[in-house]
């Protein structure tokens, strides 16, 4: 017998068919950053010209184009275009092979938020093809190369901000305005999409309409004008503009020559046209604090503003209001409740006891400070709550990455078949995408949330009065923001009884409350409740949103 071969035993190897992938469909993506690019320069049409050249050496077919659009990349799904084409990709039920762009920076410059985007497009067979380099998803080394470069992009966006932002405060601080100018000006200068306004140094003037806006300031001034009022008198002068507008401009300092930028420390004056003098509008400011509702109340139409609001308590279905002999009520069909809607009879009207419920949520002018400074521990422990879970989160999500990393490596270098990586990195990668959608359900932390707890705990002071004061469209808003889902009358105890309340108001008319309590006991008010208060309440992971909502609906109720 002779000596036997190894290579005999190559038969017995196991082949693996290999699949051809005939998908050859993508989508194309080009974009310039601004307008005036788009205008002055060939850069689109030379990506599209570029992306075009690639796809047919390729042999690619294009099966939609997105873009070639201006869209800043400091975002990517408020995008349009971009968002567009994720929907449209995600939509497919046969996905296309790629997405074609010229160059990485145009797909996103988000680097972080960018590269998920790219995960997830992976997981759905979708890679990226960067024409201008050859680069493309598909290849684990590219892969890499490319997530870099989505890195480096966020880094020279940011270090092109740092470079940019001083040299704007700089102008601020002589003077100049930057962006669009509120209604009632023109803006003339070097930067302008109008080409009509187009000169070298800027100047901003108060065009007709700010004429006809300065007799609105004098008007308001007066105290003795509803917004609604106002409106219609511009209106007939040549100015058409809404109520909630003119609230908004009433306390915009532009119009007496101030820039309140963000990005400044202190307000600094600007170098334009002046509608109302500094004096005249920091009075306004007093006239509008003396008079919340902007307007002066009409009760014609606002006979029954809880109507198809309360409940009864009995049978769970909405009070109907009408009116009988010229007076209010409120009525069930079912249990055949009747209530009145003012104070003709002995029990207590209805309008005015769902006053009552709202005084019992009232912040106590004497303690605003003190719960303002309470909120904002409150609120400042949730945050920390959310922040130390997001970074948990994102932990987690770069370990399950550093171990499809390793995988790739181990691939690409023959220690792991392709089947086996198929197997573990499709749930890998799963994971990943569930911990992004766990990311994404946290509450955003607001950047302006002291503000808003300031604004919102001085009206909850006066949150009856507010309700009282308003129309009947503004009452009803507002009695949805602070009981969402409505309120249920008990006829026996002729009383109001709530469910769901907004945890914004929950948390600080508590807070409100245990100072009372401080004080009851005769001896001076403990000035750090926080702790038992974080301990006592259940705060929802709506309270951010819940706070967000009710400031919105009092700016606008109250102005």
């Amino acid at each position: 017998m002779g000596r036997t071969s190894i290579s005999e035993f190559n038969k017995f190897i196991k082949t693996k068919e290999v699949k051809i992938d005939t998908n050859n469909s993508v989508v194309v993506y080009s974009r310039v950053s601004s307008k005036q690019q788009l205008e002055t320069n060939s850069s689109i049409e030379y990506q599209i010209k570029q992306i075009h050249k690639f796809c047919s050496d390729e042999k690619y077919e294009i099966i939609q184009t997105f873009g070639e659009k201006n869209e800043s990349a400091k975002s990517d799904l408020r995008r349009k275009e971009f968002k567009k084409m994720m929907d449209y990709i995600k939509k497919l039920r046969r996905k296309p092979l790629g997405i074609v762009v010229y160059d990485v920076n145009r797909f996103s410059r988000t680097g972080g938020s960018a590269i998920s985007i790219l995960q997830d497009l992976q997981i759905m067979g979708v890679h990226l093809f960067e024409v201008s380099s050859g680069l493309n998803t598909k290849d684990p080394k590219d892969l890499y190369v490319i997530q870099q470069k989505l890195l480096d992009s966020r880094k020279e966006n940011m270090d092109r901000i740092n470079l940019i932002v001083p040299r704007i405060k700089d102008k601020m601080k002589e003077g100049l305005w930057f962006g669009v100018v509120p209604v009632g000006y023109d803006h003339y200068g070097p930067r302008v999409k109008n080409e009509r306004f187009y000169q070298k140094i800027q100047k901003i003037v108060i065009n007709n309409d700010g004429r006809i806006l300065k007799e609105g300031f004098m008007l308001k001034l007066t105290g003795l004008h509803s917004d609604v009022e106002i409106s219609k008198i511009l209106l007939t002068k040549g100015l058409k503009i809404d109520r909630k507008k003119l609230g908004t401009i009433w306390k915009n300092p532009f119009y007496c020559g101030i820039n309140r930028n963000k990005m400044l420390d202190e307000a600094v004056e600007g170098n334009w046209e002046k509608i109302i003098s500094k004096k005249d509008f920091l009075r306004l400011q007093i006239v509008l604090q003396e008079n919340h509702s902007g307007y002066k109340h009409s009760k014609k139409n606002d006979f029954t503003p809880l109507t198809r609001f309360v409940r009864c308590k009995f049978c769970g279905k909405n009070l109907s209001g009408y009116l009988s002999k010229g007076l209010p009520y409120y009525k069930c069909n079912s249990c055949k409740v009747n209530l009145n809607g003012n104070t003709s009879s002995k029990n207590i009207g209805a309008n005015d006891l769902f006053k009552n419920l709202l005084n019992q949520f009232k912040v106590n002018p004497q303690f605003i400070e003190l719960v303002e400074l309470q909120l904002n521990k409150v609120m400042g422990f949730y945050n920390v709550m959310e922040t130390t879970r997001e970074k948990e989160i994102i932990g987690q999500i770069d370990e399950i990455q550093t171990k499809i990393d390793t995988m790739e490596f181990n691939l690409a270098t023959g220690v792991i078949s392709r089947d086996m990586f198929d197997k573990h990195s499709s749930k890998l990668k799963s994971e990943i995408t569930n911990k992004s959608i766990e990311l994404n359900k946290l509450s955003p932390t607001l950047s302006n949330q002291g503000e808003m707890i300031k604004n919102v705990v001085k009206n909850m002071g006066n949150i009856a009065n507010i309700w009282d004061l308003s129309v009947v469209e503004d009452k009803q808003r507002l009695q949805e923001t602070l009981f969402p889902g409505g309120v249920y009358y008990d006829k026996e105890k002729h009383d109001y009884l709530t469910k769901n309340i907004n945890n914004f108001m929950l948390v600080s008319s508590s807070i409100s409350t245990s100072y009372e309590g401080k004080k009851n006991e005769d001896k001076p008010p403990n000035d750090d409740l926080s702790s038992s208060v974080v301990s006592t309440l259940q705060i929802s992971n709506s309270i951010l949103s819940d706070l967000y909502q009710l400031h919105n609906i009092l700016e606008e109720v109250t102005t």
